[in-house]
């Protein structure tokens, strides 16, 4: 491969959200972050006045995108490489199963 795929390559690596973020954390490493979200929201559960399963999953990817975030940023979101909004979808997309599993757990 050539300088010029290479380039080509990675360029449109910044531009793929998933590409970016995996070579910066790794699949664990995300879900770890994830993890430590949702324990967080479990014990603050009962206090929500919403109880509903999107507003659950909205409060766990949200705090996570924000840690996320903030950490590549160095707490300048505004210099973010990467949407907020594209980071929470793809957050919310690849851990959908494991956030509705929690939820399940809280609500029994």
């Amino acid at each position: 491969m050539n300088l010029q795929e290479t380039i080509r390559r990675i360029l449109m690596e910044e531009v793929n959200v998933k590409s970016y973020i995996l070579r910066r954390y790794g699949f664990d490493e995300i879900e770890d972050i994830l993890n430590q979200r949702l324990l967080n929201q479990s014990k603050n559960f009962k206090h929500y006045e919403n109880k509903s399963l999107d507003y659950f999953t909205n409060a766990v990817v949200r705090t996570t995108v924000e840690y996320i975030l903030e950490d590549l940023t160095d707490g300048w979101n505004e210099d973010s490489p990467v949407s907020e909004e594209s980071l929470h979808d793809f957050i919310k997309n690849s851990f959908k199963d494991k956030i509705t599993e929690k939820y399940i757990d809280i609500v029994k």
